[in-house]
């Protein structure tokens, strides 16, 4: 069944070591484009997660939060960062000698400015990390695709609705194609008629001229597109595989079928039914926007 690009997905994973949060959003795109955020300690592992994003969903904007937290017992180090701290000193030194203040610039106050002492949990190990990060990374995909397979099949039973719809409409033109030719015959044949003196009617004539006209005004292809075009739609909203681009193209397809039998049929309830049909195409054509 086809798939929503919009949802949501979070999961949890309790590690060992680490305990994982993932969070996960899905827009609208064209492409399947996955950004994430990630804390330092596991900014090694963004392609990885990029592709076991990348394997689930393959349309849409993909947004991913990683948060890490180590447990209790894993190792911290200390970060002292030197530079910052003579940058302090340096600039103390020149304001306590400018402005003539008494005292001492000493570790205490160094180690207090803000950014020169740090603590951060020692360099995590990359695959005891990735085992917490796939196992929440794992849930939270799960629940995407749940809630965008859940939107899609809404999705799904409003357009087949439209298809069905789409389906009569053009069988009525159909059914009323031969009319148009019907009615051609009738008014060429009271116009000669008002024009011709009484039996200059050359029935010949008239047959071939009518014949012209149900050629040009033949919409029989046409319909036979459409119907193919319909059908394909319905078999794409069947599948499991991205075919939201497949769709859309399947519907400028039809739309440019319609437009065809609209400029051949010179009849005001075709012309009335094939607006109907476009009016039905455009909803279709947006809703398909959001299919993967």
């Amino acid at each position: 069944m086809a798939r929503s690009m919009t949802g949501y997905g979070k999961g949890d994973w309790p590690g060992p070591a680490y305990s994982v949060a993932v969070e996960i959003r899905s827009v609208n795109h064209r492409y399947c484009e996955v950004s994430t955020r990630t804390p330092r300690a596991a900014a090694p592992l963004e392609d990885r997660i990029r592709r076991a994003v990348q394997e689930r969903v393959k349309r849409g904007r993909i947004d991913v939060f990683v948060d890490v937290r180590a447990n209790e017992g894993v190792a911290k180090q200390v970060i002292v960062d030197k530079h910052l701290a003579l940058a302090y000193y340096s600039a103390l030194r020149d304001m306590q000698d400018e402005l003539g203040l008494p005292g001492n610039v000493d570790v205490a106050m160094l180690a207090g400015l803000p950014g020169v002492v740090s603590e951060e949990e020692s360099r995590a190990d990359e695959e005891l990390l990735w085992q917490s990060i796939e196992g929440a990374l794992s849930a939270a995909l799960g629940r995407l695709v749940e809630m965008r397979e859940r939107e899609g099949k809404v999705l799904a039973e409003d357009i087949l609705a439209r298809l069905n719809r789409i389906e009569r409409l053009v069988s009525d033109i159909q059914a009323r194609a031969p009319l148009m030719v019907e009615q051609y015959r009738q008014k060429l044949d009271s116009r000669i008629r008002e024009i011709l003196p009484a039996g200059a009617l050359d029935e010949t004539r008239l047959a071939m001229e009518v014949a012209l006209y149900a050629d040009r005004a033949d919409i029989s292809e046409e319909i036979v597109r459409v119907g193919s075009h319909l059908e394909q739609l319905r078999c794409a909203l069947a599948s499991d595989e991205a075919v939201g681009r497949r769709m859309d193209f399947l519907i400028q397809e039809i739309n440019r079928e319609i437009n065809t039998i609209g400029s051949k049929a010179a009849d005001v309830e075709v012309s009335g039914m094939v607006v109907r049909v476009k009016s039905e195409l455009e909803t279709i054509r947006e809703q398909v926007q959001n299919i993967e």
